[in-house]
């Protein structure tokens, strides 16, 4: 195989033929020029550079470096040395290469994400979100990239990028990091590179309203002259002022199975008379956000449940009035009415009293009760105890309040004793 020094002078003057041909350079073993025949199509003219190489396990390779023009003769000696010492070291460059072109982009991983496991194993809500974040923030800014290029240095730069919401910006790093979890899991990654690794989370500001006995009682009265309104608007008998403040007895009864339980609004509105054990006083949820579980009911909850009627052919306990074989639907909205006329739109902090609060409300009431963090749990129904670990300075102060408390009780009663001594 005859072979010459490759320079601009050679290349240059180096004119197509009929056929294909490589001229060799007699400095880098394996590096050449093709020269493609004269008809061939190259968008980059007819000549490029190739390096010839065998692999450890005697497979012949021999890729293209680039087209000549683009890529000079130094250039592409420095190039060939490098793959030259990768293949001494074992390694097959061109197959690393053809890897990576055929390796998926972030939009083709997003796809499978959602196919495979957001689709699957997690709630149509929470679906629902992952699928907007990624159509808002991760496609637009990766879509095309290759999944294994993308970088710590990335994942800091799209988090900062959001830290104006920082709620949104940490979903959103939950998000990407189980997408590279899963990426090491189907092989598209290497094990141990998940770039969110480190990726400092923002801390976020928890606003849990709470209700005064007097916001409470205030909340009673507006659902009891809501219900009781609806009942003179169905009986055609109508005070003046009924048909603005009138809603439906179920979603008025939802409510108040919220405000006793502490439940989540989909817990509630999804509930089935299946689940509810009133001779135990427990609701058996099988499909709440954590999975399967089961809830112990107060009192009032189970008064209110008794007094529920039901639906002839339905199973839910808080069906829809115009289709009992549908669940309630529309409740955010009745709520933004009933939370209007009950003075809850503006809270001391200036945020507005939310209806998942009524769910915190029962906890801080627990709290203030003594009862310990286990309970709190265990009473709204976490699976993980770091869920509930957001109202322990509620139960540390309602302990303080105890122990002064009992130090006073003591203290009186020392001194008395004291006196009792003396006299």
């Amino acid at each position: 195989m005859a072979t010459q020094k490759l320079t601009k002078k050679l290349i240059d003057s180096l004119v197509p033929s009929s056929k294909r041909y490589i001229v060799w350079d007699s400095e880098i073993t394996g590096l050449g020029v093709q020269v493609f025949p004269t008809g061939a199509r190259r968008p980059n003219g007819h000549k490029a550079f190739v390096l010839y190489y065998r692999t450890r396990d005697g497979v012949q390779r021999k890729p293209s470096l680039g087209p000549y023009g683009v890529l000079t003769v130094e250039k592409a000696r420095d190039q060939a040395k490098d793959l030259l010492a990768d293949v001494r070291h074992g390694e097959d460059p061109s197959a690393e290469r053809k890897k990576s072109r055929a390796a998926p982009t972030v939009d083709e991983v997003a796809d499978r994400y959602m196919t495979e496991h957001a689709r699957l194993h997690k709630k149509p809500r929470s679906a629902d979100s992952d699928e907007l974040n990624l159509k808002l923030h991760v496609r637009p800014r990766w879509g095309s990239r290759k999944i294994a290029s993308i970088t710590y240095n990335d994942v800091v730069g799209m988090h900062s990028s959001m830290k104006q919401t920082p709620g949104a910006a940490n979903r959103v790093l939950a998000l990407l990091s189980k997408m590279f979890n899963l990426c090491e899991k189907w092989g598209l990654r290497p094990e141990h590179s998940n770039p969110c690794r480190h990726v400092v989370r923002y801390p976020e500001k928890r606003i849990h309203h709470d209700l005064s006995e007097i916001e409470v009682a205030r909340l009673a009265k507006v659902l009891r002259e809501s219900e009781e309104a609806f009942a003179r608007v169905v009986e055609d008998r109508a005070r003046e002022g009924d048909r603005e403040i009138a809603e439906e007895p179920t979603a008025i009864a939802a409510i108040r199975l919220l405000l006793f339980t502490g439940c989540r609004r989909g817990e509630i509105l999804n509930l089935k008379w299946a689940e509810v054990d009133l001779e135990r006083r427990l609701l058996r949820l099988l499909d709440s956000k954590g999975g399967a579980k089961t809830i112990a009911m107060n009192a009032a909850a189970e008064d209110l449940l008794r007094a529920r009627p039901t639906a002839p052919g339905s199973p839910w306990v808080f069906p829809s009035p115009k289709d009992p074989k549908c669940p309630l639907v529309g409740l955010p909205k009745i709520w933004e009415r009933i939370r209007k006329r009950t003075g809850l739109e503006k809270m001391r902090d200036g945020g507005a009293f939310r209806i998942h609060d009524l769910r915190h409300n029962l906890a801080s009431l627990a709290a203030s009760e003594g009862l310990s963090l286990i309970a709190i749990g265990k009473l709204l129904g976490h699976r993980n105890q770091a869920t509930t670990a957001r109202y322990a300075e509620l139960v540390d102060a309602a302990q303080a309040r105890a122990a002064a408390v009992v130090g006073g009780a003591l203290v009186k009663a020392m001194q008395s004793t004291a006196e009792g001594s003396n006299s």
